[in-house]
């Protein structure tokens, strides 16, 4: 969803990360990427493995986020980095899946689950908010603000939202 990728290259960037590569079978989140200044490709024609190999090293990336989590692309994502890579799944991994067990330990290579709603990443992620993290975003990805008491609100709309709409909760009081 569009909000999470913001946050992620959000974060990626007040980490000094760059060269970031969203693959992405949406044309419209990836008009939206692209907006965000990264550079994208369509996972449904083109594998991450060829884009890897094209556009960062044949070897592979250091580190690859997924962030679907399914056996298929955690695969892929493992499989997409060099020897001594590391592939992070973020995503909602299935409770069994195969990997391939040789590249994983005779490449050297980490798979990485992320625990999801940590206190200590929820209270660091708030403080990169206050201390604008959002702002390098294009004024217009920022359509709707709601005070902290509505956040909820903010959520519900959420559902029905197109993916090229993001929510900010504000601490400001409701005008409505």
């Amino acid at each position: 969803r569009g909000e999470e990728m913001e946050e992620l290259v959000g974060l990626a960037r007040a980490r000094g990360l760059e060269g970031i590569i969203l693959g992405e079978p949406s044309a419209a989140r990836r008009l939206r990427a692209e907006t965000l200044g990264l550079e994208t490709f369509d996972t449904s024609t083109t594998s991450l493995a060829e884009v890897v190999s094209d556009r960062i090293r044949p070897e592979g990336a250091d580190v690859v986020f997924e962030c679907v989590g399914s056996e298929e692309t955690i695969a892929a994502a493992l499989a997409a980095t060099r020897k001594g890579g590391r592939a992070v799944v973020v995503g909602n991994a299935p409770a069994t899946m195969q990997i391939d067990g040789l590249a994983l330990q005779r490449g050297d290579r980490s798979l990485v689950g992320v625990l999801m709603y940590d206190k200590g990443d929820l209270v660091e992620g708030m403080s990169m908010l206050a201390d604008g993290l959002l702002v390098a975003l294009p004024e217009d990805t920022l359509v709707e603000a709601f005070p902290l008491d509505d956040v909820g609100a903010a959520f519900d709309l959420g559902e029905w939202r197109s993916p090229t709409s993001s929510r900010a909760p504000s601490s400001s009081p409701s005008t409505a």
